[in-house]
């Protein structure tokens, strides 16, 4: 009986868990690292600077920073965004990083 408490214990820890974490490839890793491109220009024309704004989550409990687009921008006192990519990453759940790159001139 104990094991089948701990077993569903550990099963809705982790299922709690992995909901929390923001954005995610799907499935439940130990350590995730990934970029998402949120371009839509059609040029290949990026521009000269690049400015990254980031907010941290702890387990959905705490979130902390600013990470938009116009705070990203902002850092490098970037005048005209050309495109935006998400930088996405995650321990176990546990903790997310979520960051905005912004490029342009």
């Amino acid at each position: 009986m104990k094991l089948k408490i701990a077993s569903i214990a550990i099963f809705s820890l982790v299922a709690l868990v992995n909901c929390s974490s923001g954005y995610q490839t799907g499935g439940f890793a130990v350590f995730q690292n990934y970029t998402l491109n949120k371009d839509v220009s059609t040029g290949t024309d990026l521009g000269t600077k690049t400015g990254k704004a980031c907010v941290s989550n702890i387990m959905g409990w705490m979130t902390t920073g600013e990470g938009g687009i116009k705070e990203a921008s902002a850092k490098v006192d970037m005048k005209k965004v050309k495109a935006v990519d998400y930088q996405i990453t995650g321990f176990l759940g546990f903790w997310t990083r979520v960051c905005t790159i912004a490029r342009g001139d």
